[in-house]
């Protein structure tokens, strides 16, 4: 639902892991309700949003894409309680930047690109992999995306490099 509610308003990458962080955490500190989840994910979307987005949707939108669940004070009243749980650090570091990044350093080519980002999107959607540093699922996702596409050096130099990692270091990510 998060992903359709991403597409629906045409956000950014950076939006979308931005909000499954801000999700994760304050899921991690705070106790919600199973029928507050919807409302935490718009509401993280809307975060996010408002933090990564040149135009973020509005309240009114939220309510809609929600189908009507929630009301405008249910939203900013969800608002106001993500923000303070999380002490207002709404900024992490996501693996989408780094994952960008080194595609960048590597000048990778679109089948590259798109098959590191599949690998970025799943590991983003399985609980198992919130263990993992940002780095460790960039590196894993480009990773395994050479290794997919036969590249003659899965992690070569120029990964090393500008990730100041080596292979051995994110393999266990990379398996999972």
């Amino acid at each position: 639902w998060l992903v359709d509610v991403h597409l629906k308003f045409k956000l950014h990458e950076e939006t979308f892991f931005l909000a499954v962080d801000i999700i994760d955490r304050y899921l991690a500190v705070t106790r919600v309700t199973r029928s507050q989840l919807q409302l935490v994910g718009v509401t993280a979307m809307l975060l996010a949003a408002k933090y990564e987005a040149i135009w973020a949707p509005e309240v009114k939108d939220c309510i809609h894409i929600s189908a009507n669940t929630y009301t405008r004070d249910d939203i900013l009243k969800m608002e106001r309680s993500i923000t303070a749980a999380l002490q207002f650090k709404l900024t992490q570091p996501t693996p989408f930047p780094l994952l960008a990044r080194l595609l960048e350093v590597t000048d990778a080519d679109q089948a590259t690109r798109h098959t590191a980002f599949f690998f970025l999107e799943h590991a983003v959607l399985d609980y198992k992999h919130l263990h993992h540093l940002p780095s460790q699922l960039a590196n894993s996702a480009l990773y395994l995306a050479n290794v997919m596409l036969r590249k003659p050096d899965a992690w070569p130099y120029t990964l090393s490099y500008y990730s100041k990692s080596q292979a051995h270091e994110f393999r266990h990510c990379a398996k999972e």
